[in-house]
């Protein structure tokens, strides 16, 4: 249980700052606010944004609860049988793992918002992924992406990659002291390579997808509720109490 912590400290501090850049597809997925059913609804200052009702957050907040609950048996027994396991590849079922509780923790919280805060979550949500939205097949349509095109926002995405993985490597959590020196480079890395994306893109392009992201949006950054916990009392009111 101790990797599954700090995941969610990494998730807690990075939330959607890195988008989708991780080596792998699934690992990149695991950079979004949606591991262990803590999903970017439970972020306050989302909730703020979409004007969320008291009993909207109280069913976002039980939803991640009983999805959490629902598979914890099966997680923890698989984290401990791949616990000591370093190689990545070997841990691939735990990630494949979360990334279906983050989903169904997802498509159910989903399901309490009206189609107007679903179409401004939608925008939120490509916005944090950055330059790792444009390898979707929906955004790629939309924007009627040539082949060219694609191939210059691929090489531009493994650069990313790249240089995110020097930016934090595996063990950059054991001195968490560096940990906002090392998000606020991945902040600045994650607007650069989008910068780099939307100076290759047509005109219409690039009016299509302002359009599909929306007004812009600050996402702020505070610490999640422990996975299947229900926040200490008082503590929804003071995010920055410790």
């Amino acid at each position: 249980m101790r990797s599954a912590c700090r995941a969610m400290l990494a998730v807690g501090l990075a939330g959607l700052l890195a988008g989708l850049a991780l080596a792998s597809q699934a690992e990149a997925r695991l950079a979004r606010p949606t591991y262990w059913g803590n999903t970017v609804l439970q972020n306050k200052s989302v909730q703020e944004e979409l004007k969320l009702t008291a009993d909207q957050i109280d069913k976002i907040r039980e939803i991640s609860h009983s999805v959490y609950e629902k598979h914890r048996e099966e997680l923890d027994a698989l984290e401990e049988k791949l616990g000591g396991e370093k190689d990545r590849k070997k841990r691939e079922p735990v990630n494949q793992m979360r990334l279906r509780i983050n989903e169904e923790a997802r498509k159910g919280q989903e399901e309490i918002l009206n189609p107007q805060q679903k179409k401004r979550l939608k925008e939120i949500t490509l916005q944090q992924r950055g330059t790792g939205a444009f390898s979707e097949e929906e955004v790629q349509n939309a924007l009627n992406l040539t082949a060219d095109q694609k191939d210059k926002i691929k090489t531009i995405e493994n650069d990313f990659h790249k240089q995110w993985r020097e930016i934090l490597p595996p063990d950059a959590f054991r001195n968490r002291a560096e940990l906002p020196e090392r998000f606020k480079k991945m902040d600045a890395l994650r607007k650069e390579s989008l910068d780099k994306v939307l100076a290759i893109l047509r005109d219409d392009q690039k009016k299509k997808y302002k359009e599909m992201s929306g007004a812009p949006f600050e996402l702020k950054i505070e610490r999640a509720a422990p996975p299947g916990r229900r926040p200490a009392p008082g503590q929804e009111k003071d995010p920055n109490k410790r």
